[in-house]
């Protein structure tokens, strides 16, 4: 098969699961294993992991480890046609999902993932546990299956991760908005025991005990403002705002012109799209056809999508649901 017409194949694929492939599903569209080599001996793709492939113009995620393994759990199967609770499916979580989060410093040197059936693997940097989530134990960080703050807490308690890290996080999450100070008393204290509370059960107690380790209280931290976060949808919206000098623009027929309107039901993936693949060229393509300002915004599209300054600093962004 020719090399162009195989890119074009997989780009079906890569568009949608952060520049990824798996040999699976290029070989159900016909791109046999042998182009897939000639593609990779050609710079066209890039081996992340056994049978998961990478196109070198996609831009390369601090997660995409965390990304290839996850698409290879079940390999035939599309990214946006899986469940995050499928039984042949897993959610990064544990030491994996504190790092995807933003939270603590924990040694993270293999990649861990929760599966509601045993799995094993060869490969020695994947490690499963086996366990039952429920759906508001997992949540989505750019499309990839991942616990929650609040879960991801209390697997790390399971474990009995040492306290001072656990407390490190606790505070972040809740500093973020990951987490909420009454919620984790009220789920933590099955714990209180293995980390030396005398209270069985008692959550509040078992809190104010790790916090003392890095020098808090739950009262001191309730008071700390949240800092403001910037959504995927207000990411594409002043991506789109810096590009063009307009305050209000039409982002589904900015989409519809760049010839993937179908994203305009999905902001998430619309802020992720703007960033990877042959979208970013279509979107830089229609973008150009509505600009007005007359000193266009040098900074990469993932800079102006996570709101940072020229200096690479970041600005303040408020939450919108929608913004047009």
């Amino acid at each position: 098969m020719e090399a162009q017409r195989g890119l074009g194949l997989l780009g079906a694929f890569t568009a949608e699961q952060w520049g990824m492939v798996t040999s699976r599903q290029a070989g159900g569209v016909g791109v046999d294993g042998v182009t897939l080599h000639r593609l990779e001996k050609t710079g066209h793709l890039v081996r992340v992991r056994r049978g998961v492939y990478a196109a070198t113009t996609a831009v390369r995620s601090g997660a995409r480890e965390e990304q290839a393994a996850w698409l290879a759990l079940d390999p035939g199967t599309p990214a946006w046609m899986r469940e995050p609770l499928a039984v042949n499916g897993g959610v990064l979580s544990h030491q994996s999902a504190a790092r995807l989060h933003g939270l603590g410093d924990l040694v993270d040197d293999r990649i861990t993932i929760t599966a509601p059936k045993r799995r094993t693997s060869r490969d020695p940097d994947l490690w499963f546990k086996t366990a039952h989530l429920d759906d508001e134990d997992v949540t989505s960080l750019d499309g990839l299956p991942v616990t929650t703050a609040l879960r991801t807490i209390r697997d790390l308690l399971d474990q009995h991760t040492d306290g001072s890290h656990i407390a490190a996080i606790i505070r972040q999450a809740v500093e973020a908005n990951k987490a909420r100070l009454d919620t984790l008393a009220e789920q933590i204290g099955p714990y209180a025991l293995r980390y030396g509370v005398r209270r069985p059960g008692d959550g509040e107690a078992l809190l104010e005990h790790l916090l003392a380790q890095i020098g808090t209280t739950t009262a001191q931290l309730a008071q700390r403002p949240a800092p403001p976060r910037t959504t995927a949808a207000q990411g594409f919206h002043n991506a789109v705002q810096a590009l063009t000098g307009m305050r209000s623009v039409d982002t589904t027929a900015l989409l519809g012109a760049a010839g993937i309107g179908a994203l305009a039901k999905s902001p998430h993936g619309l802020a992720r799209m703007a960033l990877t693949g042959d979208s970013t060229d279509r979107i830089r393509s229609a973008i150009a056809g509505i600009r007005v300002s007359p000193k266009p915004d040098t900074r990469p599209l993932r800079a102006i999508v996570d709101g940072e300054d020229e200096d690479g600093g970041r600005g303040a962004t408020t939450e919108t649901e929608n913004p047009q």
